[in-house]
């Protein structure tokens, strides 16, 4: 695709996020919340079963809506985004401001294993030739180890981050300041709630959660091209964001159960439209670049767990 008709494509979407949307968006998750509470208090298995499974798709959702405040996509205002973001970090575990700078540095760099963040393990394997056993094992036995690392490497973001500018910038501030938030509202809620937030109420879910999460995120760049960043080419403009990045084609319910998480490509080449507009651009763009859309199904990520670890790193 040109810029030409990128831009042409541009013109034709609405970028406005109206106050309306983000009030039903928070009215459901409230609601879709208090029926899991209200599960998790029933004395029967199937109810039981049915939180674990509704808990899921609510932390997902959580993670989604995160994104979608990073990306300043829920309100017009700044401040709304990021107190709404410090709100959903609650319950996905991710620092948002720490969550956020990364992000930013994942699509400005993306496809460059010595621009993106999210591509260390990638360029680590590349330089070494190796993967480590740990690495191997998770991946071999569906263990999530790749989403709890990103959470300690997002928890533990403020300190590296300073060590590696070697000063306290903004961005160590306000990293600093989503962790600190993230642990006084856990003791908080644990102080008021201790009884009910246990392990068999919440523990089964989250871990559930964390396994969904790597299924829904991993497919989007695993097995892209990646390259190193030369003096003559150091990034992709946002029309040629299909070359290192894949959505996916899942059944609608998926797809409302990720809100449009799985339309990727049409993220990257738009990431200030709101998660509700995606569709439209899948119609717009997909017709454009031919077989040159990158569509996965809903098995692909299957197959490719059962893949070594290592191939699919140095493959890429």
């Amino acid at each position: 695709m040109d810029k030409a008709t990128y831009v042409d494509i541009r013109h034709q979407l609405d970028f406005n996020k109206p106050a309306w949307m983000i009030g039903a968006t928070l009215v459901f998750e409230v609601v879709f919340f208090w029926c899991i509470i209200w599960l998790l208090q029933q004395p029967s298995w199937p109810a039981y079963i049915a939180s674990q499974l509704l808990l899921v798709i609510f932390f997902f959702h959580a993670f989604a809506l995160l994104h979608e405040c990073g990306h300043g996509n829920i309100h017009q205002k700044r401040w709304v985004n990021v107190w709404l973001g410090h709100l959903f970090s609650i319950f996905c575990t991710l620092p948002f401001f720490s969550w956020k700078y990364i992000h930013q540095q994942h699509h400005t760099g993306i496809g460059y294993l010595d621009k993106d963040p999210t591509l260390r393990a990638a360029r680590k394997a590349r330089e070494t030739q190796k993967v480590p056993l740990v690495f191997s094992l998770a991946w071999k036995y569906w263990f999530p180890l790749i989403i709890l690392m990103q959470i300690f490497t997002l928890w533990t973001f403020p300190i590296r981050h300073s060590i590696e500018v070697k000063k306290i910038d903004r961005w160590s501030r306000n990293s600093a300041f989503s962790v600190l938030f993230l642990t006084v509202s856990y003791v908080v809620l644990f102080r008021l709630f201790g009884d009910f937030i246990t392990a068999r109420n919440f523990l089964p879910g989250f871990i559930l959660n964390l396994m969904f999460v790597e299924y829904i995120n991993l497919p989007h760049h695993l097995e892209t091209p990646l390259y190193y960043s030369t003096p003559q080419k150091d990034h992709f403009n946002l029309w040629e964001q299909h070359s290192v990045s894949r959505s996916c084609y899942y059944p609608g319910f998926v797809e409302l159960c990720t809100l449009n998480f799985d339309l990727h490509t049409e993220h990257h080449y738009f990431p200030t439209l709101p998660w509700y507009r995606l569709k439209k651009v899948r119609g717009l763009i997909a017709p454009k670049l031919g077989k040159e859309y990158n569509d996965i199904g809903i098995m692909w990520y299957f197959k490719a767990r059962r893949k070594d670890l290592k191939k699919i790193l140095l493959a890429t």
